[in-house]
């Protein structure tokens, strides 16, 4: 069965910079009716840098979205549930020299719900999204990944050590504490829909 979509190109061209879509086990068993087992499903961004200059990226905004076989999107909620905010670490951000790319992954669970199964996600800045719906059938998954801030600064100032924060959002305050404060800069500014894959649940 091939989903509307998934015959396209396998990756997306931002200028030079190609993000595809990885998914390493295509056929996922769901857990058995009445079970509270969590299935654990891998899935990740490959970023190829075809350019002729260094890129920096940001891997910290990566969330992803499912389709059902028609091409509507599985049913999600508005927005992800917060408890508290996590900000990027040092080892999010990423060089890519010419030539070169990287693979980044998450996961997340299919877990049943009464007479549904739903996926459950936590995101690197601890957004949970919990997607409805799911049936033994045939799937098509994307992933949404984005960064809006080219300069991210040390945030100890902000009680969070080894964690940045953008440097366009940070406190007025901290700009008068007198010390210097560790810049990443040139970091990638975009958003990227990445081409679908298609995944069976059984």
């Amino acid at each position: 069965m091939t989903l509307n979509g998934t015959n396209q190109a396998n990756f997306v061209d931002v200028n030079g910079i190609h993000f595809e879509t990885v998914v390493p086990q295509r056929n996922i068993t769901l857990p058995a009716r009445g079970s509270k087992t969590q299935v654990r499903f891998d899935f990740g961004i490959r970023i190829t840098n075809h350019t002729p200059e260094m890129q920096r990226f940001l891997l910290f905004f990566i969330r992803p979205q499912f389709l059902y076989a028609d091409g509507t999107i599985v049913g999600e909620p508005a927005g992800p549930n917060y408890n508290k905010t996590a900000k990027p670490k040092r080892s999010d951000f990423q060089d890519l020299k010419p030539g070169e790319m990287m693979t980044c992954f998450r996961h997340g669970y299919f877990q049943r719900f009464k007479r549904q199964v739903g996926f459950l996600f936590l995101g690197n800045d601890n957004g949970g999204w919990c997607f409805e719906g799911f049936q033994p059938t045939s799937y098509a998954i994307r992933l949404i990944y984005h960064n809006h801030y080219s300069v991210w600064e040390d945030a100890t100032d902000l009680g969070d050590p080894e964690r940045f924060e953008a440097a366009e959002k940070r406190r007025s305050f901290v700009q008068t504490v007198g010390r210097e404060v560790m810049k990443i800069e040139g970091v990638w500014i975009g958003e990227v829909t990445t081409p679908l894959v298609e995944f069976n649940l059984n």
